[in-house]
């Protein structure tokens, strides 16, 4: 069975390069501005980064405002700031690579806990789809308990067992917070998403049974698939973290 994709357009305007200035209230006078493309993170912008605004801080609230576009704690782009903290966090950052070869999870299974498409639902999302695999008597090794088709590999999972200077806690975009990677980011020249060896990325939404909503980063295009048909198996997962 192969994957299939229905498309529900969305457009945005590409508006190339953004100049990215980091800035520390700890060095009031310290203003490093870089101009950020598709390449790698220079290795000297991490190490002041994580000097200044410290790596796992037992408490990020204390960090000094950042804005949408710089670098987070954890050397990936913040891409979303919704003005304060509320539920323990305020940012949404994306984590610096991707993680690929993943199905999304068992199919022909509901998950209704992991239907939420908002910004801020990504991590209830994760939590309903890891749960519900954990339920199984170890399906990540014996997968034929749910279908013959699925390989053990779940999206959600790989997000939660990933650590990324130290920090741990890593979700599944929703659809909505996928989107905003794709407009904040991605549109901007920066993350580092990948448009042509496999375009398209899973989101922590599922939309029925047997498919999930996947967002393919050439056009911005959201819909439907197969949670573990080939296709699948192939799309990328870019993980996020509130904080």
């Amino acid at each position: 069975m192969r994957g299939f994709f229905i498309l529900r357009r969305n457009l945005f305007k590409n508006t190339g390069l953004i100049n990215i200035i980091l800035k520390k209230s700890i060095m009031k006078n310290l203003n490093l501005i870089m101009t950020y493309s598709n390449t790698a993170i220079n290795l000297s912008i991490l190490i002041v980064f994580m000097l200044f605004f410290g790596c796992n801080s037992d408490n990020e609230n204390d960090l000094p405002n950042i804005e949408v576009g710089e670098i987070g704690p954890s050397g990936g782009f913040v891409f979303f700031d919704k003005g304060e903290y509320t539920d323990g966090w305020r940012y949404i950052e994306a984590a610096p690579n991707d993680l690929e070869g993943m199905e999304w999870g068992c199919f022909d299974s509901p998950i209704l806990d992991s239907r939420q498409t908002g910004v801020g639902f990504g991590l209830q999302n994760t939590l309903a789809i890891v749960t519900f695999h954990d339920s199984f008597d170890d399906y990540y090794n014996n997968p034929e308990q749910c279908s013959d088709m699925s390989n053990g590999t779940v999206a959600a999972k790989a997000c939660t067992e990933l650590v990324v200077l130290g920090f741990d806690n890593w979700h599944l975009p929703s659809e909505g917070e996928m989107l905003l990677m794709y407009e904040n980011l991605h549109l901007n020249g920066l993350g580092n998403f990948d448009t042509v060896s496999n375009k398209l990325y899973w989101t922590s939404t599922e939309h029925d049974d047997n498919t999930a909503t996947a967002t393919d980063f050439s056009n911005g295009d959201q819909g439907w698939l197969c949670k573990q048909c080939d296709l699948g198996q192939s799309t990328k997962i870019r993980a996020v973290r509130y904080f």
